[in-house]
């Protein structure tokens, strides 16, 4: 090593470490928000199809999954989630099944989609009258 090359690395250094500090705290921000969303993605589809599967009609089951599906999905992170919910027969013991996916904007310029699904049964004994 020269003299006139003490301290290129200490300039170096100062010039690539704020770079390297940035890129890790962006890359941790991206995984915090893809965890955030897809763990609520699977909640929202969670509590969509138990909603569901409470309901006597149909109509009352997927009313009911889309009322907890737009109450559980949080919009601090830019996330919007369409459902589709199978009720099936709705009978005591078949199965409510629910499919969500979600939009979510993870930082600025980079959106993910997120899906999830849940099947619930149908309770055996649900409060109210079949029609």
């Amino acid at each position: 090593m020269t003299a006139d090359q003490r301290g290129d690395i200490a300039v170096e250094a100062a010039i690539v470490a704020p770079v390297l500090f940035f890129l890790m705290f962006a890359g941790l921000l991206v995984a915090g928000r893809s965890i955030q969303a897809k763990n609520q993605a699977e909640s929202a589809a969670q509590e969509a199809a138990r909603a569901a599967s409470l309901e006597q009609t149909p109509a009352a089951a997927r009313s009911a999954g889309q009322r907890a599906l737009d109450s559980n999905v949080d919009d601090t992170i830019g996330m919007t989630c369409t459902a589709t919910i199978d009720t099936g027969s709705l009978e005591p013991g078949s199965v409510v099944a629910v499919e969500v996916s979600c939009d979510a904007d993870l930082v600025v310029g980079r959106q993910a989609t997120f899906t999830a699904r849940a099947v619930e049964v149908v309770d055996r004994y649900r409060q109210g009258e079949a029609p």
